[in-house]
């Protein structure tokens, strides 16, 4: 029964070493391919950090000071930022109701063009 639990023992210290080292490992690639990227691809990571300390900033709470100084323009921006929004919803409409149209036109002159490829041309002169 000992020689039992400790070789269970010795096979899960064995396993969690594995897990370990594998874990290990894989923060040592996740490191290698950031510093890949970083050099790769600056502008990108700027941009990696500029939205995740935006992100922290709009999780911190508001302060008495940001209120009364910056609440007013914080008003007017939102309802810069919702008039703008609702525009480009707008448009984003138009534009996805032209892109429908335009591939139901595309489509139909497609049926057309290859139902009269498929039809003998004297069955083409009979209409």
């Amino acid at each position: 029964m000992d020689q039992e639990r400790y070789e269970f023992h010795e096979v899960e210290h064995a396993r969690e070493k594995g897990l370990v080292q594998g874990a290990k490992d894989a923060i040592g690639s996740a490191g290698m391919r950031m510093r890949h990227v970083t050099v790769e691809n600056p502008m990108g990571m700027l941009l990696v950090g500029m939205a995740v300390g935006f992100l922290v900033g709009m999780m911190l709470p508001v302060t008495r000071f940001e209120s009364e100084r910056i609440g007013p323009m914080t008003d007017q921006m939102k309802n810069k930022m919702r008039e703008a929004g609702g525009e480009i919803v707008r448009r984003g409409g138009e534009v996805i109701k032209d892109t429908i149209e335009a591939s139901k036109e595309a489509a139909t002159a497609s049926i057309r063009l290859q139902t009269a490829e498929m039809m003998p041309d004297d069955a083409s002169s009979m209409t």
